[in-house]
């Protein structure tokens, strides 16, 4: 079977939204910790971006494609106003958290889904391109 560039794309921003959902799962306890909607929120999106990983990959469609980068979209803009203005809710309503380098990484990986996965909605013609064997081992080697 030959690998397409969008097949790459595709994988690519798979990988980046499963990051997203790990690092997501790790702080789900002390979420939990500091507010308890906090907590079920971060089972919620780690779950729905597992979910949309494996489906991106598996039963890729235009559909599909948008749910990821609505849904990854939001999670990135919620994690902005939570950095700047703060969220209405919680132990501390209206104060801006903290950023750490981890959920700076989590949302970075969100971001570059979002950009593949509106690469992939553009369907260019240049994504049905077989990928060089050359090419592909140095994808998968990065």
């Amino acid at each position: 079977m030959a690998v397409t560039r969008g097949d790459l794309v595709r994988y690519v921003v798979a990988l980046l939204t499963l990051g997203a959902a790990a690092i997501h799962a790790a702080v789900i306890g002390e979420h939990f910790q500091q507010y308890t909607l906090f907590g079920v929120f971060f089972v919620v999106v780690a779950a729905l971006q597992v979910a949309w990983g494996a489906l991106v990959v598996a039963r890729p469609s235009g559909a599909v494609y948008l749910a990821g980068a609505l849904g990854n979209g939001l999670v990135v803009a919620l994690w902005v106003v939570s950095r700047s203005a703060g969220l209405p809710l919680g132990p501390e309503p209206l104060s801006a958290e903290e950023s750490s380098v981890i959920d700076a990484m989590a949302t970075a990986y969100e971001v570059v889904a979002v950009v593949g996965v509106l690469v992939l909605l553009r369907r260019a013609r240049f994504l049905d391109r077989r990928l060089d064997p050359g090419v592909l081992g140095g994808a998968v080697g990065v």
